[in-house]
C-alpha cells in the first residue's frame, strides 16, 4: 500500500484555531500600535511646519504665518506670507481630534522670533480612545515638549497628564 503525503483535516483544523487565537490576541495591540503612530506622526508634521515656518522667515526675512487649516489644527495647517499667499501646506489625520489650542495662527518675523509670544503655543491632538499628544513651543518658536497625554503615566517633560477630552 502506498503511503499519502500532507496534512489531515484534523492536523489543518487545529493549525487553524492557532492561528486564529494568536490574531485575536495580537489584533487589539497593533491596533492600539497604530492609533499611537497616527498621533506622533500629527504631532511631528506639526512640529516641522513651525520649523518650516520660522526658516521661510528668515530666509525671505519677512514675517510669516502658520495658520490652522478650516478652523482647527486637526483638520491640518497653511503657510502663508503677508500677501495670504499660501507657500506649503499640510492635511490632518482621519480620527484625530483637536483636544485644544493656544492660537490660531502661529507669526515668526524676519528674525526668526515668534511675533505673538503672549504665551507658549500650545496644541493637544487627541484620537477616540481618549489618548493624544500634547505639544507645547516657547516664545522664541523652539519645541519645548511633546507628551504622551491620556496614558494615566505623568511624563517628565508634561506632568501631571492633562488628559484628553
Amino acid at each position: 500500500m502506498k503511503k499519502l503525503k500532507g496534512f489531515t483535516l484534523i492536523e489543518l483544523m487545529v493549525t487553524l484555531a492557532i492561528a486564529g487565537l494568536l490574531l485575536s490576541v495580537a489584533f487589539p495591540a497593533m491596533s492600539g500600535f497604530l492609533s499611537d503612530k497616527k498621533l506622533t506622526a500629527q504631532a511631528n508634521d506639526l512640529i516641522a511646519a513651525i520649523r518650516a515656518t520660522r526658516g521661510v522667515a528668515i530666509k525671505r526675512r519677512t514675517t510669516i504665518d502658520l495658520e490652522q487649516k478650516a478652523g482647527s489644527w486637526a483638520n491640518g495647517w497653511e503657510i502663508q506670507d503677508a500677501a495670504n499667499a499660501i507657500i506649503r501646506e499640510g492635511q490632518g489625520n482621519v480620527g484625530i481630534t483637536l483636544g485644544s489650542a493656544s492660537a490660531g495662527i502661529i507669526s515668526f518675523s524676519g528674525s526668526g522670533i515668534r511675533t505673538n509670544i503672549v504665551v507658549n503655543f500650545t496644541v493637544k491632538f487627541c484620537d477616540d480612545r481618549g489618548k493624544g499628544r500634547l505639544i507645547t513651543i516657547t516664545g522664541l518658536g523652539g519645541v519645548s515638549s511633546v507628551c504622551w497625554v491620556g496614558y494615566g503615566v505623568a511624563d517628565e517633560s508634561c506632568a501631571p497628564d492633562p488628559g484628553c477630552p
